[in-house]
């Protein structure tokens, strides 16, 4: 039997840029989203197939599933006391062990966009700037977006780069769509009538 081969390490710019890879983005869009050249993203790309010996995009997007598996799997869980005035158990940004919110309790545009903003707190109340350049959009569009006065819906889109650049998998980010297009149906239909 030989000896595990150790994991190959990468710089915090080659794991960005395998991240993304690994949510099926093309080299134009990651080169936007990390605002560099496409070139530049092909060489990181070159250096990670190195150091990894993968050939391709899928075994890439594999090894990244993979590594994020182990890495959670085997990063500890620190203990938390809640602070004064909250149950024990109840929801923490921040918090991997309280898990994401859940968008399916949403019934109102208000109420998406607040679970939009906890699932923002969930991953640890990333800065605007940091949504801007893990999305492409501006940052006064994700404000916004994110904006709880807001009475109606954001797009889709939007929804749906801000819950990806919050870190939760393509089957996470299904559960958003779902819930804002069963939202968005119950807010174009007049009260009191049958959709057709």
């Amino acid at each position: 039997m030989s000896p595990p081969t150790p994991r190959p390490s990468l710089s915090p710019r080659e794991r960005e840029v395998l991240e993304h890879v690994a949510q099926g983005l093309t080299n134009e869009s990651i080169a936007r989203r990390l605002r560099l050249s496409p070139h530049t993203v092909d060489t990181y790309l070159r250096r990670i197939r190195a150091k990894t010996g993968t050939a391709n995009r899928a075994q890439l997007a594999v090894l990244t599933v993979a590594r994020t598996a182990t890495d959670t799997a085997t990063r500890p869980v620190p203990a938390r006391r809640a602070p004064e005035g909250e149950l024990p158990g109840a929801f923490a940004p921040g918090d991997p062990a309280a898990g994401p919110p859940d968008p399916a309790s949403a019934t109102t545009p208000v109420e998406l966009v607040r679970q939009l903003r906890l699932l923002k707190a969930w991953a640890g109340e990333p800065s605007l700037r940091d949504l801007e350049r893990r999305t492409g959009l501006p940052r006064s569009t994700l404000s916004q977006t994110l904006d709880t006065r807001r009475t109606t819906l954001p797009p889709l889109e939007r929804v749906t780069a801000v819950v990806r650049a919050c870190g939760l998998p393509p089957a996470a980010a299904e559960r958003w769509r779902v819930a804002w297009k069963r939202v968005r149906m119950q807010h174009c239909v007049p009260a009191g009538t049958q959709p057709g």
